[in-house]
Formats: C-alpha cells, structure tokens, sequence
C-alpha cells in the first residue's frame, strides 16, 4: 500500500526544479541545485543525482558549476 501512496525520486526532483525555478534570482543563483533538492526532501546524494544526470542527459534542464539555469520540459515519468 505504501509504494501506491509515496511519491518516486523522480517525481520528488522534479517538483523540487520547479520550485527552484520559481525562486527569486537572488536564491535561485546562489543555492546548488542537489543541496536544495536534499535539504527540502529525504533522498540521498547520489538518488538525487541519478535523477538530476537523467534530466540533463534529456534536455529537460540546464545546469552550470550545480546552478539550475532553466527547466525546459519535464517529463511525467521516469523513462
């Protein structure tokens, strides 16, 4: 019952892009995009990452030196 209730990794990263791209500039262009993602859920570093490497892999984010510039089109679900 639990799987059918708890939110994936997936689903948690990209809320969390796009509540970090929502964020005033100032905020946005000073906080890591990983440490933002972890200090606002429970997933690991690495969990994180896998997600964040996915979406850039895709087009669906841009980051440079860990700083979200742009989120394009997130997809739903997890290819």
């Amino acid at each position: 019952m639990s799987q059918l209730t708890t939110p994936s990794t997936w689903s948690m990263v990209c809320n969390q892009l796009r509540e970090l791209i929502n964020e005033p500039e100032e905020i946005r262009t000073t906080v890591k995009v990983e440490e933002y993602i972890r200090n606002r859920t429970q997933l690991s570093r690495s969990g994180v990452f896998k997600v964040l490497s996915q979406l850039k892999e895709m087009n669906a984010i841009t980051i440079s030196k860990g700083i979200l510039m742009a989120v394009h089109t997130l997809p739903e679900k997890q290819p």
